[in-house]
């Protein structure tokens, strides 16, 4: 996320020295998201019907198995994890309507590629 995050803003011009902080707080939040998928989503192993054993990820119905969802510690975490990982979004344009309120700087023009001018001419 820190590279592909990191890329776009630098492109974009809106990633400097002093926001690499907001920067790795969002990718930690973003990392905490996917921890947090991984133990509630986790592989398991479910008897089939021939008595064989297949495995397979865990659904949400049987993490919580009953339980109320605000006490169990992943999605909880999870929940808070995904608002800071929005709000940072929201803090470097990157939601859609985050990006409709910022005045981005022009990129410059693709120069063609020689073939590109080349069939340009042709025609």
């Amino acid at each position: 996320m820190w590279r592909s995050l990191a890329e776009e803003l630098f492109d974009k011009g809106l990633l400097t020295v002093v926001d690499l902080g907001a920067l790795e707080a969002c990718c930690d939040a973003y990392g905490t998201i996917i921890e947090c998928n991984r133990a509630i989503y986790k592989m398991i192993e479910v008897e089939q019907p021939d008595g064989t054993i297949k495995k397979r990820r865990r659904t949400l119905a049987e993490y919580l198995d009953g339980r109320n969802y605000r006490t169990m510690p992943e999605v909880a975490t999870k929940f808070k994890a995904y608002q800071t990982y929005k709000s940072y979004l929201t803090e470097f344009g990157l939601t859609p309507a985050a990006r409709a309120r910022i005045d981005l700087p022009d990129t410059p023009e693709k120069k063609a590629e020689p073939m590109e001018m080349l069939e340009r001419e042709e025609m």
